[in-house]
């Protein structure tokens, strides 16, 4: 009689006690081979991205751009976590230094060491080269710049996730010189 109160009281407790999830439901990764068939990422009701796996991501590079250095960190650990080679730096001058030549470059606009004649010019360079561009910025700015997708802040990192991903998806194929 012991032993069933006690798996009855586990069992109830389980009802009312949730699992333990992360903090932030963005670093909440949830398996992909449960969705066989499908093929583009996808985000539930709850904010949690779901990675799909797809064997060209080995292959996509990331650049973030960003000042703050929390927010930076926290892309790119979401983004590697699903298999991307992601690249990151403070400043834009940084990223031109670093003499990469990403199929992505997120592009944070409220950067103030950052002109709008270089902003524009950055991402002519750029876009002229094949790289997508996802600029986040205030609602504001969104006609200031010329990109492929904008994001307002405040954003979700889920929503600027699914962003680049559906932004990647469109890049169009191109050879790479080794």
């Amino acid at each position: 009689m012991g032993k069933i109160k006690r798996r009855f009281d586990l069992i109830r407790a389980s009802r009312y006690c949730p699992q333990p999830t992360s903090i932030i439901p963005e670093l909440s990764m949830t398996n992909s081979s449960k969705i066989p068939n499908e093929k583009s990422p996808r985000s539930d009701s709850t904010g949690i991205l779901s990675v799909i796996h797809d064997p060209s991501i080995l292959s996509t590079r990331i650049l973030l751009v960003h000042d703050n250095e929390d927010a930076l960190d926290a892309l790119s650990t979401i983004l590697k976590r699903q298999g991307y080679n992601v690249y990151t730096a403070r400043t834009p001058e940084d990223a031109v230094e670093q003499n990469i030549l990403p199929d992505v470059a997120v592009l944070h606009l409220a950067d103030h060491s950052l002109s709008r004649e270089h902003r524009d010019l950055l991402i002519a360079q750029w876009s002229a080269r094949g790289t997508r561009i996802v600029t986040v910025g205030n609602p504001w700015e969104r006609r200031a710049c010329y990109s492929d997708a904008f994001v307002a802040e405040p954003y979700r990192f889920s929503r600027l996730v699914l962003t680049i991903l559906e932004v990647r998806s469109q890049r169009p194929s191109r050879s790479r010189a080794a």
